[in-house]
């Protein structure tokens, strides 16, 4: 590459040289530095024994190399021996993209603990911005609910410090195999993978509605590193909600085992703001806000008080499943004041998550 150039990490792009007065038959070995000519050396996925006179070979940089605007490529003659004290330089250029440098392999980071996220760039631009995400597996990454957003992007290190959420609106799920990705622009680069450890509870969740009627329904949770005995209770608030102080909480299991319990649900825990708390003794965590009602039914969730909508659009109505309700019914509308019924299906309509 030239002084300057662009090189996309992981892209393939092409070197090329020129010599003079070498054997017919040179060979040269390629490597490249980080951190300039007096930086250590690799292979960087350079051709380790490249014909001198095709004066150049095709390069995908390796997709870990470090991002730098100090990139310098080494060209040394291997054979013949007469030519072995050949030996080249390039001049500097910029291996643009990102790499997350922590979280790292041995990290093990705790849900509502800290973390500390950092990432190396070159090459993004004045003005350049990134999106920190989080993924349980190192595929599927909660775009939805990014770790951070907007994080202003320098060439070399960035840190961004990670407050774990564990709370009611939002708490990571705990992995073994846990993985956050930065992404700047078209470029990103994902870590590898560590140990977010807690207990995060799937089930239930903002959307569900249990009925007592029901008696029994499964509360589910995820847990890493925590101990084997899980004891749960639940919590009932008034609107809107003070968190400190439940109107009513009870106890729902002690000595809880595995990553499941059936609860027998009462009437004291009747109400639009319910939580499902859970302890290990060292970890705690807290549900989402659900809602328990006395007998099954269903919940209208859009159209909601307020909304406008236009003729000749279309619009999704969706409702929630609350308790066994059977999903067996009419669907209809009806205009104000409410005395002419209009049909709209009839039949077995299909949920997802309980939509």
């Amino acid at each position: 590459p030239v002084q300057g150039a662009m090189v996309d990490i992981g892209t393939a792009y092409g070197i090329s040289w020129r010599s003079a007065g070498l054997a017919a038959g040179a060979f040269a070995s390629n490597s490249i530095s980080t951190a300039g000519e007096s930086g250590s050396f690799t292979a960087g996925g350079l051709p380790g024994n490249a014909f001198v006179l095709n004066n150049g070979s095709p390069w995908t940089p390796d997709a870990e190399l470090d991002p730098t605007t100090n990139a310098v490529i080494k060209i040394q003659v291997t054979t013949p021996a007469q030519d072995t004290d050949v030996m080249t330089y390039s001049d500097s250029f910029t291996l643009r993209g990102l790499k997350v440098l922590s979280p790292n392999i041995g990290t093990n980071w705790i849900i509502g603990g800290q973390g500390t996220v950092a990432f190396l760039s070159a090459g993004m631009g004045p003005g350049a911005f990134a999106n920190l995400y989080y993924s349980t597996n190192g595929v599927d990454y909660d775009l939805a609910n990014p770790i951070a957003q907007n994080v202003p992007v320098s060439d070399g290190l960035n840190v961004v410090p990670w407050n774990i959420e564990n709370a009611p609106a939002l708490t990571r799920t705990p992995s073994t195999n846990a993985s956050v990705m930065a992404v700047c622009g078209a470029y990103s680069h994902k870590s590898k993978p560590f140990k977010l450890s807690g207990i995060r509870i799937t089930t239930p969740k903002s959307t569900d509605i249990w009925a007592v009627s029901d008696l029994t329904n499964t509360i589910r949770w995820v847990a890493v590193d925590a101990a084997a005995s899980f004891n749960l209770q639940y919590l009932v608030w008034e609107s809107p909600i003070n968190w400190g102080n439940p109107k009513t909480n009870g106890v729902v299991a002690v000595g809880a085992a595995g990553a499941s319990y059936d609860w027998t649900m009462t009437s004291d825990a009747l109400g639009s703001n319910v939580a499902i708390r859970i302890t290990d003794g060292t970890y705690t965590t807290t549900s989402e806000v659900f809602q328990i009602i006395g007998t099954p039914g269903v919940q209208i969730a859009n159209p909601k008080s307020g909304d406008f909508w236009k003729t000749t659009e279309t619009n999704e109505i969706r409702w929630i499943k609350a308790g066994s309700m059977s999903n067996d019914f009419w669907l209809a509308w009806s205009p104000a004041p409410y005395t002419v019924t209009n049909v709209l299906a009839v039949g077995s309509f299909p949920y997802s998550d309980g939509m």
